[in-house]
């Protein structure tokens, strides 16, 4: 049966030449290939920002070089032991008034801190 464009009713398909594909076929592949060179650039550009920032690390500002911080303890104290993380310091202090842990930012060279060890629970305490 030869089939000719006056028997194509509603809802069929339009002819398509052999060679040819539906226009919905071909706006699939574009996108496909738009996309992928999309996907290929943004990894380009992530890489690329990786390599910049580790040749170029930033420099940081206004953070002072903290030379001395003043620390004030109890006569006759002296440091027992002290314990470096990162930006903090904890100072074990012993003296004639008891032992003590210190913790100081070494970044800001502020005391963040003070415990007192060995005296009153916190319900005795005044």
């Amino acid at each position: 049966m030869i089939k000719t464009k006056e028997a194509q009713g509603a809802g069929v398909a339009p002819e398509v030449s052999e060679g040819q594909d539906p226009v919905s076929v071909r706006l699939l592949k574009y996108l496909v290939i738009v996309l992928g060179v999309l996907l290929i650039g943004c990894f380009v550009a992530v890489f690329a920002i990786i390599g910049y920032r580790l040749a170029h690390p930033r420099v940081k500002t206004g953070q002072a070089e903290i030379k001395e911080i003043a620390l004030s303890i109890g006569a006759g104290a002296h440091l027992g032991q002290f314990l470096l993380d990162g930006d903090r310091m904890a100072l074990h202090l012993t003296g004639k008034e008891g032992e003590e842990v210190v913790v100081v930012d070494v970044r800001r060279g502020l005391v963040l801190s003070r415990v007192k060890l060995g005296g009153p629970p916190l319900a005795a305490q005044p």
